[in-house]
This record gives structure tokens, sequence and C-alpha cells, in this order.
């Protein structure tokens, strides 16, 4: 009886190595898992918090540009005007680069941040046409879609931060400067 009692006392030892074992290996998975996830995020949140910000900087520049040719048309006030002649192989390259970055925000955006983009993309498109003539226009007008214009780039703003769980300060208290 005593052989069979250290059989079995040797059976639940190795049985017992084998579930700590099991369990010390699931439980290392697991914490692996979660650090790979978090990681994962942290890298989708850099990679979108580039495309967002290239994206606004984007479009913040082509909606600079157009407005300068309007000052050189005597249609917005601007620290620098420039000719349309000038100004409007520019603003081609501008309009292009805007463009190609919002793709970039539609393929990894949320549906909020994307709504916000595509309104403020829209003030961009209608100042490059106010700029290369397609569309004519008037200095009120000009102002009254700028004024609306900075409304879509703050809820832009406003809702990449949301998206990125970000708590940075409100884009309308930024100082107004006269290029923005």
């Amino acid at each position: 009886m005593d052989s069979l009692a250290l059989v079995i006392q040797g059976l639940i030892t190795i049985a017992a190595v084998m579930v700590g074992a099991a369990g010390t290996y699931f439980a290392t998975q697991r914490i692996e898992r979660s650090r790979w996830e978090r990681e994962e995020i942290m890298r989708w949140d850099e990679t979108k918090r580039e495309i967002y910000t290239e994206y606004a900087s984007s479009v913040k520049k082509s909606i600079i540009r157009s407005r300068s040719i309007l000052g050189g048309m005597g249609l917005s006030p601007t620290l620098t005007p420039i000719s349309r002649e000038l100004g409007l192989p520019l603003l081609d390259i501008d309009e292009n680069n805007r463009s190609e970055r919002l793709e970039a925000v539609m393929v990894i955006g949320g549906s909020e941040v994307i709504a916000a983009a595509r309104e403020w993309h829209g003030f961009a498109w209608t100042f490059h046409k106010w700029a290369n003539g397609t569309e004519s226009t008037s200095s009120d007008i000009v102002e009254r879609e700028y004024e609306a214009a900075q409304g879509a780039r703050e809820a832009f703003y406003t809702a990449a931060r949301r998206e990125l769980k970000l708590h940075a300060g409100d884009p309308s208290q930024s100082p107004p400067t006269a290029a923005s």
C-alpha cells in the first residue's frame, strides 16, 4: 500500500505542477495580449493623430492661399495678397495635397471626424473656386463664409479630439490671426 500511496502522491504532485504551469501560461498570455492590444491602440491613435494633423494643415493652407489670391483681387483682407498668376499654380498643389489628405481621413476616421472633415473640405473648395474664378463672389460673402469655415475647422478639431480622447484646449479660444 505504501508504494500505491507514493504513486498517487506523485501523480497528485505532477497534476498540481501541470495545473500551476497551465495557469501561469494562460495568465501570461492574457497579460501579453492586453499589453499588445494597448500598444496597438496607441499606434492607431498616433497614426490618426498624424493623419488628422496633416489634413488640418492642408485645409488651412488651402484656405489661406485662396484668401491671399482673393486679397490680391481686393475681396479678402489678408496679410499676404498675391496675384492669381502667382497663386493659382501653388493653390493647385495645395488642393491636390488637401484632397489626398482627405482620403486618408476617410479611410481611418470615425463617422463624426469624417463628417466634420467633409464640411471643412467643402469650405476650402468654395474658396478655391472663388480664387480661380470659376465662381464669382463679393467681399461680404467671402468674410461670411470665412467665419463659417472657422466654425467647421473648430468642429473638425473637436471631433478629432473626441475620437482620440484628447482633452486639450478649446480651439475656439485660440488667438485669432489674420491668415488663419
